[in-house]
């Protein structure tokens, strides 16, 4: 691997990384700061803004699960 192949790899990590950090629990819908509230016990996010509600990976699952 050349130098520059190495810190171009760097600088791709690096930026997939602040990505992730910048992005972390902001609104989808409008980029405002997302809050976690209980739903029927099960943590979901809501943005205190637009009201938005984000559910996580399996969150509408268990609450599907609650009514069935």
């Amino acid at each position: 691997m050349s130098t520059n192949e190495y810190f171009a790899r760097q600088d791709l990590e690096l930026r997939k990384r602040f990505a992730r950090e910048r992005h972390f629990m902001k609104c989808p819908k409008c980029g405002m700061d997302l809050h976690t509230i209980e739903l029927h016990g099960i943590s979901v996010d809501q943005c205190a803004t637009c009201l938005g509600t984000w559910f996580d990976r399996g969150e509408v699952e268990q609450l599907l699960a609650l009514f069935r």
